[in-house]
């Protein structure tokens, strides 16, 4: 789970922070195309996993309010 949120905060730095003054370069090296769409790759994984997961179970899908 907590890579889950690191990767997703990377993600929203990098898709949102972009328009300020780069704060991003302070906190992380440089980020190839290569890093990026690895890093959205694995937020999809984790989060599919996790989805996957909690409704996988019994009466996951139908007793979740959610869906």
């Amino acid at each position: 789970m907590r890579k889950y949120i690191y990767i997703s905060t990377i993600s929203f730095m990098i898709l949102f922070g972009t328009s300020c003054e780069n704060p991003i370069e302070d906190i992380t090296p440089e980020l190839t195309n290569e890093d990026i769409v690895a890093g959205l790759k694995e937020a999809l994984r984790v989060g599919t996993d996790t989805s996957v997961s909690t409704v996988s179970k019994e009466n996951g899908y139908y007793k979740d309010e959610l869906i």
